[in-house]
């Protein structure tokens, strides 16, 4: 029977959850990066701006062209504040969204490693499973070869028996019970039998 983990359905719903989240994390730190682009954009206006008021200081200005220079200066300065804010702000939703995104990641690796070790154990069921498949078949083979061969003590020192058995009895000149000798027997049965005279 193939794997089958319980809690597939729930690891695809963390999965997915963890996908949105990290898209989410992502489009924020693009606009955090967005902002922080326009803030130095700013920050570099304004000082060009007031480099080129040096420059006109020196050659002269009238006190209205001053006043102008002040009044966008000032607007410079509240669009940098408006940039560091934005930043700021952006800042602390991306961190928030980080943490978000790690807890999902950890939810899902949580399953992830729970199926793992599902997996793991069910390939060492299998495992054991087809060595004692293959044991039994080695053991119907050998139990049932041509010619009703058997295995193991009887196949191999049963015969030698009988033929020793059957050469003492050639020997002395008496025949041996109908039973076949057991190896302790032998020897007994060879003093019983044995010629008066050898």
């Amino acid at each position: 029977m193939p794997f089958r983990f319980s809690l597939q359905a729930v690891l695809r719903c963390r999965e997915s959850f963890e996908q949105r989240e990290r898209q989410r994390l992502e489009a924020i730190t693009r606009e955090a990066l967005k902002a922080q682009h326009q803030r130095e954009q700013a920050k570099l206006e304004r000082a060009n701006a007031l480099g080129q008021l040096q420059k006109k200081l020196r050659q002269g200005m009238t006190a209205v062209e001053m006043q102008f220079e002040q009044a966008c200066d000032r607007a410079r300065v509240r669009r940098i504040a408006a940039c560091n804010d934005q930043v700021a702000k952006l800042e602390d939703l991306r961190r928030r969204q980080l943490e978000i995104f790690r807890q999902a990641q950890q939810q899902r690796e949580i399953l992830e490693n729970l199926r793992d070790r599902q997996f793991a154990a069910y390939r060492l069921v299998q495992a054991r499973r087809t060595q004692q498949e293959m044991d039994d078949r080695f053991v119907h083979h050998k139990a049932g070869r041509p010619g009703g061969e058997q295995i193991g003590f009887a196949a191999d020192v049963v015969p030698p028996i009988q033929r020793f058995a059957s050469g003492i009895a050639q020997s002395v000149g008496k025949p041996f019970p109908a039973r076949h000798p057991s190896l302790l027997e032998l020897p007994l049965l060879y003093v019983r039998h044995r010629p008066e005279k050898l």
